[in-house]
């Protein structure tokens, strides 16, 4: 046996060494899976001598795997053997003080769950008297005259115990094992469960008033013992007579327990689990109305100071509220008298909830009722839903479902509900002094030390809200317009106290702000509810919503008076942030309303607006700002606009923290810049007062970098690097501002920018100029490519032509030094060249194809995947984005430029190159296998399949088309010819490449073995090799077609003669789609 106990400790021990770890682990495998361990290991638990507590638990887990084993291990005597001796030892060892308070938790706890073990083996046919027994040596039965406290609670350690291995729903067991515990279940009903009522109500009279002696000498362990009483009593009455714990003995002595601070929880969870049962709807009713839940709960509220007995108190309430409202739901269909009972004891229960509410001065009790008064109120929502679908058409949307009483109510709900909206007048708002403190849709800053529990408050309590509304809009829209009316009133009048909440003269901010959070809560409501929701006047068919929110609500009034009231002039953060957050996400209010244009846009520039000193409201005021001026008509104003927003756009780089995205406040203020630009367009600005601003901001930072630059500063410093990073993406945001440059793709004549002012044009080229110089200097910094490609994509969109005169420089700068990842977003850049400009950057595009390329073939091979999934991914995504470019050249017209003098001796090698891609290595004939089969991409092979179709169709034809406008277009630019009945080697050449590179890799990629033919990729790999075959024979012509393929290709894999007959038939006469299906069923086999 100290074999045994040693063993177990160096199995158990992490510093052991692993050798002997590994021996001692073995040992205790072996013990536990003889046929007599469970026997050594009963005897070394009960043993006199102090074993240590592992060995003692390890034991335990031996006798339990013995009595659970499937087949079983022991034999019926076995179990009456670990009975009888567990049983010895509870009473001679767990009856004292001494040796239970010395016993460890975990090893009580475990020793329970064995005896449970033992006791579905053997209940109730060989061991009948088990509650009896464990009852009366605990001294909690009703013959005995003394308790003992430890064996009572080891008892109810037990009882704990067996509720987890037979009760417990939470558990899950199988079918026999359900059978089981249901067989035990009805043989307690029988005779058992009286045992146990009366052994807990023995337990709780005697610690609570002494109605017997008790051995017990530590007040902790009393409090455990009506703890699990109570706990257990609730447990147990889920299944139990309903009687045994509902009469009038149990109910006086819980709720007793509800006025102590330390066990009002617990016999609260009590009453809750005991109303939970299952039973039937007149008996929930009648429980709740035994137990007297709303006059208790009134009763105690009243008095009681705590948070958590009010909260207790509250769970109640809604527990019971939650049931009755179920039950009147229930009924309700067939209006019964009980549906009517259960619904007025619910409304009682309202009331309760509302006094409860008004008394928290925590948030948790509203938060604990919130889903009772949304149940509650499921049944208005019923009732009018119900009333509306049975209402003559004449009657629909004036339906009154509700009574001029449940309106009332309803009111208060809504009232009290509003009430709770209100900041606490002691709230922390440092956290919006943080300009990187995150604001979201006009809520609390998104920080770690900010109000969770407040945040959580709003949203249940908006939610409980916007139910009204959807209920009685009538009332949920003249309540909102009571409250806010007469706060804005007098806020015009006397203004806003940023330091006094509730302050009359001038207005507390918290009344400020409830209104504001009213006004935009309303105004989110009307935009976001779901139509169902709606009232009839706002979901009117063939109307906008927002067109019907302005002609058939008071929004309009609404929002006048929160503008005219000068609410925006409070400096208090939540007011400034709520007030520029509604004025934004309302901007089609302003178009019937144009003269409040003028005063939100003077409040967005003043000091509450993008110049708050509280640096979360100025960051997220940025960023509104940007938004409106994209919504209203501000050019009115834009000289007022451009002197409040100049002083903003001083740059200040701040290196990143480590894990830190992005680039902090900058991120931000380069809304700020794109909305300089945008005012700066404006053509109510003189240009040259436009020009005097351009150079006022621009000159200065253009001055600063160009020093930097110079004095080699970027090379020492990661700040001065960073510094013109940000100048170069300011200026490039800066110009974004500007509208973009109009590009007439119909015409050949070069387009003019024309929506750019003489002084925007000569800034924006000068912006421009100082771009490349930068790049050239600095081409091997990461953050200047970056930069530069974020900046010059924007100045090529508003320059248009003018700006293709700096391409050369760019591409010169940047090319030799980008990375793989890099070359994805140039890639990206020169494909919305292609997109914007067409025919009119088609002699750029031709210019570069061949060096973009070679690069990124380059790249391509250079990028080994087997070094990680990493470059694995990154050499599949650089490869789609270069056929997404050229598959681009095809879709918009624009591929004559392969046939410029420059690109006609390498457009062949670039279509070998990609058609190699279409399948890994190994799978391309004349290559040696490769581990890049692993990598195998189908949404690669579908690009270069796509890719071959369009060369087809466009190059293989015999004449052109009218769909070929473009293409010609693109061709007179580069001069060259195109005509295929003029230009016999454009179809010639394409022919020589399709015989030699094209339909060879047709018919390997179908015969990979890294299709899968039942996979969807798959399907469109072969509706693209489909379209390509049709293709070939409809312009390559039948005797091409039947001597390259029929003839050579089919016979070359195997095929016969009659399945060549047959796959001819198939591609001369099925459509695409068709021919599609049957090369899965054809290439499949």
């Amino acid at each position: 046996m100290d074999q045994f106990e040693q063993a177990v400790r160096y199995a158990l021990d992490p510093l052991a060494n692993p050798d002997v770890k590994g021996q001692a682990m073995q040992y205790c495998e072996s013990v536990r899976d003889s046929p007599d361990g469970w026997q050594l290991c009963l005897e070394l638990f009960v043993e006199a001598a102090a074993r240590s507590p592992e060995s003692r638990l390890f034991s335990l887990q031996v006798i339990d795997s013995a009595l659970t084993a499937a087949p079983p291990r022991l034999s019926l005597t076995n179990v009456d053997s670990i009975r009888n001796i567990l049983f010895d030892f509870i009473q001679k060892r767990y009856s004292t003080d001494y040796y239970y308070t010395q016993e460890p938790a975990f090893i009580k706890n475990k020793l329970a769950h064995t005896i449970v073990l033992a006791f579905v083996q053997a209940y109730p046919e060989r061991w009948h008297d088990f509650f009896p027994t464990l009852a009366k040596m605990a001294g909690v039965d009703a013959a005995s005259t003394r308790i003992n406290a430890y064996l009572a609670d080891f008892f109810l350690k037990i009882l704990s115990s067996l509720d987890e291995e037979i009760i417990n729903p939470v558990v899950p067991r199988s079918k026999e094992v359900v059978v089981r515990n249901q067989n035990i279940k009805d043989a307690m009903r029988i005779s058992d469960t009286e045992v146990l009522a009366t052994a807990w109500y023995n337990v709780l009279t005697t610690v609570t008033s002494d109605a017997r002696p008790i051995d017990c000498t530590t007040p902790a362990l009393r409090s455990d013992l009506v703890r699990q009483t109570l706990r257990l009593v609730g447990v147990y009455a889920s299944w139990i007579s309903i009687n045994l714990v509902v009469n009038d003995h149990f109910k006086a002595l819980i709720l007793r327990f509800f006025t102590s601070d330390e066990f009002c929880g617990d016999a609260v969870q009590t009453v809750m689990r005991i109303i939970n049962k299952g039973m039937q709807p007149a008996d929930k009713i009648e429980v709740i109305r035994y137990f007297g839940v709303v006059d208790i709960v009134g009763q105690i509220s009243a008095s009681a100071t705590g948070e958590d007995i009010r909260v207790n108190l509250a769970n109640l309430a809604k527990t019971a509220g939650c049931d009755l409202v179920a039950v009147a739901a229930k009924d309700d269909a067939a209006g019964s008298e009980l549906a009517l009972a259960a619904y007025q004891d619910a409304e009682k229960f309202v009331e309760l909830s509302l006094r409860l509410m008004q008394q928290d001065s925590y948030h948790s009790t509203t938060l604990a009722l919130i889903p009772f008064i949304s149940a509650f109120l499921s049944l208005y929502k019923k009732s009018t839903t119900t009333a509306a679908a049975t209402a003559a058409p004449a009657d629909k949307g004036n339906s009154r479902a509700l009574s001029s009483h449940q309106r009332a109510l309803m009111s208060q709900i809504l009232h009290a509900f509003i009430k709770k909206l209100e900041y606490d007048p002691d709230h922390d708002f440092s956290d919006y002094s943080d300009p990187k403190c995150s604001i979201e849709e006009g809520l609390l800053p998104d920080t770690s030390s900010s109000d969770d529990s407040f945040v959580s408050l709003r949203h249940e309590v908006n939610t409980v809200i916007d139910v009204i509304a959807a209920i009685d809009f009538d009332l949920f829209e003249a309540t909102i317009v009571d409250i806010i009316r007469p706060i804005l009133e007098s806020v015009r009048q006397n203004g806003v106290s940023d330091t006094d909440g509730y302050s009359m003269q001038p207005v507390g901010w918290i009344r400020a702000e409830l209104a504001l959070t009213l006004i935009h809560n309303y105004c989110n409501w009307l935009i976001s509810a779901r139509p169902a929701n709606l009232p009839r006047k706002l979901s009117a068919s063939g109307i906008t919503r927002t067109a019907s929110i302005m002609a058939n609500t008071r929004l309009p009034e609404i929002m006048r008076y929160m503008i005219e009231s000068n609410v925006s002039s409070s400096r208090h953060p939540a007011i400034a942030n709520l007030y520029f957050e509604t004025c934004v996400r309302q901007s089609y209010f302003y178009a019937k309303e144009p003269q409040c244009i003028k005063p939100v846009l003077m409040a967005f520039v003043g000091e509450t607006g993008i110049r708050s000193r509280f640096g979360a409201v100025r960051i997220r005021n940025w960023y509104l700002l940007y938004r409106l001026l994209k919504q209203v008509d501000y050019t009115p104003f834009a000289a007022d606009m451009i002197e409040g927003i100049k002083g903003l756009l001083a740059i200040h780089a701040e290196i990143p923290a480590v894990g830190e995205e992005g680039y902090g406040v900058f991120d931000s203020q380069l809304y700020l810049f794109e909305a300089a630009g945008m005012v700066l367009s404006s053509p109510n600005i003189d240009d040259s007062t436009r020009g005097k601003y351009l150079d006022e901001l621009l000159n200065p930072l253009i001055t600063q970098a160009s020093e930097l630059v110079s004095s080699n500063a970027v090379s020492n410093s990661p700040q001065a690097l960073l510094q013109v990073h940000h100048i170069i993406t300011a200026t490039g945001s800066l110009a974004k501002g500007f509208p973009d440059a109009k590009v007439d793709n119909e015409s050949l004549t070069p387009p003019n920018p024309t929506c750019l002012s003489d002084s925007s044009r000569v800034a924006l080229k000068q912006i421009t100029e100082f771009h490349i110089a930068i790049l050239k200097s600095l081409h091997r910094q990461a953050l200047i490519r970056e930069a530069v490609r974020f900046a010059f994509s924007r100045l090529l969109t508003v320059l248009g032509t003018e700006a293709f005169g700096y391409v050369p420089d760019f591409i010169e700068a940047i090319f030799p030094s980008c990375t793989a990842e890099e070359w994805k977003d140039i890639l990206t850049f020169l494909g919305m060249v292609s997109y914007n400009f067409k025919a009119h950057a088609a002699p750029i595009l031709a210019n570069v194809l061949l060096r973009v390329s070679e690069s990124v073939f380059t790249l391509v091979n250079s990028i080994d995947p087997q070094q990680g999934t990493d470059d694995a991914i990154l050499k599949a995504e650089l490869k789609t984005a270069y056929l997404g470019w050229i598959l681009s050249f095809f879709t918009l017209g624009m591929d004559p430029l392969f046939w410029t003098a420059q690109n006609e001796s390498g457009w062949s090698i670039i279509f070998k190159q990609i058609s190699e891609w279409a399948l890994p290595a190994s799978a391309n004939p004349g290559q040696q296998q490769q581990s890049a089969t692993a990598f195998f991409k189908p949404e690669t092979t579908k690009l270069v399949l796509s890719i071959l179709y369009r060369m087809a169709d466009n190059w293989l034809r015999s004449e052109l088309t009218s769909s070929d406008i473009q293409r010609q277009r693109v061709a007179a630019v580069l001069n060259i010819d195109i005509n295929p009945s003029t230009n016999k080697k454009l179809q010639a050449r394409t022919i020589e490449f399709f015989e030699t590179t094209g339909l060879p890799l047709l018919f390997h990629i179908c015969l990979s073995d890294k299709l899968n033919f039942r996979d969807a990729q798959t399907s469109l790999i072969m509706f693209e090799v489909a379209r390509t075959l049709q293709t070939g024979l409809k312009f390559g012509g039948e005797a091409w077609f039947n001597s390259k393929v029929l003839q050579t290709f089919l016979p070359q894999i195997g095929c016969p003669a009659d399945k060549v007959i047959e796959f001819g038939q198939a591609v001369s006469r099925m459509s695409d789609k068709q021919l599609k299906q049957y090369l899965v069923k054809f290439f499949s086999k």
